[in-house]
């Protein structure tokens, strides 16, 4: 019932999903330093979705973190073309309610 599970993990695909929503990882690392008392990874990500916005333009919403536990994970999310935090979660909610 021991074990002790160490590496580093590169992310060059795959998705991760957020709020119901799924974002598609551009790029991320994985480090694992982890025993049977404690398991929580470090994760680095940057991660993207496209969506609408009101006015019908196409938005590419990035969600990124830096050196978080999962246990801790709280993204940040930026957009190009640019819009405010606030902004992007309402496009994501208005999103989540349509599907």
């Amino acid at each position: 019932n021991l074990f002790d599970l160490k590496g580093d993990l590169v992310l060059r695909g795959g998705e991760v999903s957020y709020g119901n929503r799924g974002f598609y990882i551009r790029e991320g690392r994985l480090v694992l330093n982890e025993s049977a008392g404690t398991f929580d990874p470090t994760i680095t990500v940057r991660a993207e979705t496209r969506e609408k916005d009101e006015d019908g333009q196409s938005i590419r919403i990035i969600l990124s973190a830096l050196n978080q536990h999962f246990s801790d994970f709280t993204p940040m999310f930026t957009s190009s073309p640019a819009k405010s935090e606030q902004e992007i979660m309402e496009i994501l909610a208005l999103s989540f309610k349509k599907s």
